[in-house]
C-alpha cells in the first residue's frame, strides 16, 4: 500500500502524490516493488534487506542519497499468545525526496511526536524515536506478562507455561541484538551529521535519542538477565511439585496396600466366621473402622519417615559424613 506525505511547517500531512515528498510504502506487493527499483533506483538486494528481519541494520551514504536499514519490535497474537519479535524498515532518500518501506501496515507517522518533524532529517529521526518507545511499551507488557506466569507456575506443572516463559526469553534476545545493532546506526549518524544536514534542534534530538536508546538497551538487557534466572528457576519449582506429588501417590499407594491385603482376606468369608455370634452390622462397623485407623497410622508413620528422612537435620547429618 502507497501514503504520499508532504513535511510542512507543522509536521507531515497527507496530500496527492503529485505534491508529495515522502513515499511511504507498507507490505509492497510485486508491482510496488517494481516501481520502487524503477522510479527510485532501489535496487533488489536493499528492498529485500528493508523487507527482511534477519537484516543486519547499518547506513550508507552515497554523494546526496541515504539508504537506513533499521529493526523496529513486533507482536502478533496466537493461540490466545503475544508473541514478539522484530523486523525491518528501510528509508531511502532520493532525488530530494524520502521514500519509507514497511514490512507491515504500520504507519505511525501522524501521532504527535511527529508534529514539529519539519525537515527529512527531523523526520527520519522522530521515525527511529518512535521505534525506541515501541520497545519501551513492549518491555512493559512482557514484564506484565511475566508476572502473570510466575503467579500461575508457583503452583503448577503445566509445560505451556514454562514454553511461554521461553517464548519471553527467546524475544527479549532478539530485542537486544536489534537495540544493539541499532545502536551502531545511531553512532554512524552522531559520526555523520553533515550527512543528513540537520540544524542545531535535530543534532539535540539525535542526542536524546541516542539517550533513549541506550536506557532501552540497558532495561532489555537487565529483563533479558532477570527473566533466564527466573527460568530457570521456575523449571526447579516445577520439578520440585512434581516430586511432590509423586511422593503424595506413593504414599497413597502404600497406605492402601495393607488395607487390601486384609479386605481381600477378611472378604473370602472367614471375616464373618470370626465374628461368630456377634451382630454382623455392629461386626463390619468394627471392621471399617479397624481398617481406617490402620489406613490413618500407615499415612502417619510414611509421612514421618519421609519427613524426618528428608528433613533439614537428617541433611546436616549427611553432610557431616561426608
Amino acid at each position: 500500500m502507497r501514503r504520499f506525505l508532504t513535511i510542512g511547517p507543522n509536521g507531515p500531512v497527507e496530500t496527492p502524490e503529485s505534491e508529495a515528498t515522502v513515499f511511504y510504502y507498507t507490505a509492497p506487493d510485486k508491482d510496488e516493488q517494481l516501481e520502487l527499483g524503477e522510479r527510485w533506483g532501489i535496487d533488489r538486494h536493499s528492498l529485500e534487506a528493508a523487507l527482511d528481519a534477519d537484516e543486519i541494520p547499518r547506513v550508507e551514504f552515497v554523494g546526496d542519497t541515504m539508504s537506513l536499514f533499521w529493526k523496529r519490535p513486533t507482536s502478533t497474537r496466537s493461540d490466545k499468545r503475544i508473541l514478539f519479535n522484530v523486523a525491518s524498515m528501510g528509508v531511502f532518500i532520493r532525488r530530494r525526496c524520502m521514500i519509507v518501506v514497511m514490512s507491515d501496515d504500520h504507519y505511525p507517522v501522524m501521532g504527535h511526536e511527529f508534529a514539529d518533524a519539519t525537515t527529512f532529517a527531523a523526520f527520519l529521526l522522530r521515525m527511529l524515536h518512535h521505534t525506541v518507545q515501541h520497545y519501551f511499551e513492549h518491555l512493559k507488557v512482557i514484564k506484565m506478562i511475566s508476572r502473570e506466569l510466575q503467579g500461575k507456575i508457583e503452583s503448577s506443572m503445566d509445560n505451556k507455561l514454562m514454553l511461554n516463559m521461553f517464548s519471553l526469553s527467546e524475544s527479549l534476545i532478539y530485542y537486544l541484538n536489534a537495540l544493539e545493532s541499532d545502536g551502531a546506526v545511531i553512532r554512524k549518524i552522531q559520526a555523520n551529521p553533515e550527512k543528513l544536514a540537520p540544524v542545531r534542534d535535530d543534532l539535540d534530538y539525535l542526542e536524546d535519542l541516542q539517550i533513549d536508546h541506550e536506557q532501552c538497551r540497558k532495561l532489555t538487557e537487565i529483563y533479558e538477565s532477570v527473566l533466564a534466572g527466573m527460568v530457570e528457576a521456575r523449571s526447579g519449582i516445577m520439578n520440585n511439585n512434581m516430586n511432590v506429588l509423586l511422593k503424595n501417590l506413593t504414599i497413597i499407594n502404600l497406605v492402601f496396600l495393607p488395607l487390601n491385603l486384609l479386605a481381600g482376606v477378611g472378604g473370602m468369608s472367614e471375616y464373618s466366621a470370626m465374628l461368630g455370634g456377634m451382630n454382623k452390622g455392629v461386626g463390619y462397623a468394627l471392621g471399617i473402622a479397624g481398617l481406617g485407623f490402620i489406613g490413618w497410622a500407615t499415612w502417619w508413620l510414611l509421612s514421618r519417615y519421609v519427613d524426618d528422612h528428608n528433613g533439614p537435620n537428617r541433611r546436616k547429618k549427611g553432610f557431616s559424613k561426608r
